[in-house]
């Protein structure tokens, strides 16, 4: 089961999560090493990047509609029956471009050591403030998702 990260604050911070949660931030703030291996484990999973997949395909689906539009404009085909694959071809290409946009913002995310360690050690203020906005804003800088299998919980950071 995948779970996005979760708005957390001390108060409402599940029993299982608490401990693994707080260790890792606590690591995260105060060693260096730590964070280079969490990078060096989670780069063998690294996720691939579609940027060029995407924007390979949405050429492709221009030179479609361009085909279509100049297959009308010689009178080979009928606009009534282009409409429909115009629209189907424009969908794509709008769902495409939200894909990459977000795909850009996640290969953006790149921070060095010493960001990643303020974060942590900032996450570890705001919940002794018991502010629950500062406590989920800085959750989500660090956390990505937390998926939770059994016992088992792991922690993908964004950072990685």
């Amino acid at each position: 089961m995948s779970v996005p990260a979760p708005p957390l604050h001390s108060s409402s911070l599940p029993p299982y999560l608490s401990a693994p949660l707080l260790r890792s931030t606590e690591t995260l703030a105060a060693d260096e090493d730590y964070i280079s291996e969490v990078i060096r484990n989670s780069s063998a999973e690294a996720p691939v990047d579609d940027t060029e997949l995407f924007q390979e395909r949405i050429e492709e689906l221009n030179r479609q509609t361009d085909k279509l539009l100049n297959l009308y404009q010689i009178g080979a085909i009928e606009l009534d029956q282009i409409q429909e694959r115009l629209a189907g071809l424009k969908q794509e290409r709008e769902s495409l471009t939200a894909a990459l946009k977000e795909s850009q913002t996640k290969t953006d995310i790149n921070m060095d050591h010493l960001k990643i360690m303020s974060y942590a050690s900032a996450f570890q203020v705001a919940l002794e403030s018991g502010d629950p906005e500062y406590t989920n804003s800085i959750i989500r800088l660090l956390i990505d998702k937390i998926v939770v299998l059994n016992e088992d919980i792991e922690i993908h950071w964004t950072f990685c």
